[in-house]
C-alpha cells in the first residue's frame, strides 16, 4: 500500500505514488571527549559530554514511481486548469524543474504527504531510475516507468 503526494513551486505540480517514505528527525549533538593525562588514566574512563542545542533536522526520505498520467490534478504544468496528458518523461522533467528552481529566484518548494498540504523545504537530493514496465498485450501503452528516490528537508530559506 503506498501514498500519493506531491510537490510543487511556481506553476509547476508533480503528483507520485510514494512506495514508502521515511520521517526522519536528525539532532545535532556536539559530543566532547574530555582529555585524561597519563597520572589521571587509572582512575578509569571518563564519560563523554554532550551539548544538546535541540538544532533538529526534519527530512522525508522518499521512494516513489513515475508513469504516465492523464488527469489535471495530479501532474500538470497546464495554468490554465485545463486536463492534459504527461508521459512519464514529462513528468520527470517536471519534478526535475521543481527541483532546480522553477525558472524563480530562491524560495522554498511545498511538499503535500498524509494530509499536510504546506510543508515547506527544500529537495536535498533525487535520483532516478528507468525501468521497464511489462505491457505484453498493448504495445501502443508507454512502456516506461521512472523509480524515484527524493530527500526533502523541511526548512525555510535562510536568505
Amino acid at each position: 500500500m503506498g501514498s500519493d503526494i506531491s510537490f510543487s513551486k511556481g506553476s509547476y505540480k508533480v503528483n507520485l505514488y510514494a512506495n514508502s517514505v521515511a520521517e526522519e528527525y536528525k539532532n545535532k549533538l556536539i559530543t566532547l571527549t574530555l582529555a585524561t593525562s597519563t597520572s589521571t588514566q587509572s582512575s578509569g574512563k571518563k564519560e563523554t559530554k554532550v551539548v544538546d542545542l535541540l538544532r533538529i533536522t526534519q527530512q522525508y526520505v522518499i521512494k516513489a514511481y513515475i508513469t504516465k498520467v492523464t488527469d489535471a490534478t495530479s501532474s500538470t504544468d497546464d495554468t490554465s486548469g485545463g486536463s492534459i496528458t504527461l508521459t512519464a518523461k514529462q513528468i520527470k522533467d517536471n519534478l526535475k524543474t521543481i527541483a532546480t528552481g522553477a525558472g524563480e529566484d530562491g524560495g522554498v518548494i511545498t511538499f503535500s504527504y498524509d494530509g499536510d498540504t504546506n510543508i515547506e523545504g527544500y529537495i536535498e537530493t533525487l535520483n532516478f531510475l528507468d525501468e521497464a514496465k511489462d505491457y505484453p498485450d498493448n504495445p501502443s501503452v508507454e512502456q516506461v516507468k521512472y523509480e524515484v528516490a527524493i530527500t526533502f528537508v523541511k526548512g525555510e530559506s535562510a536568505v
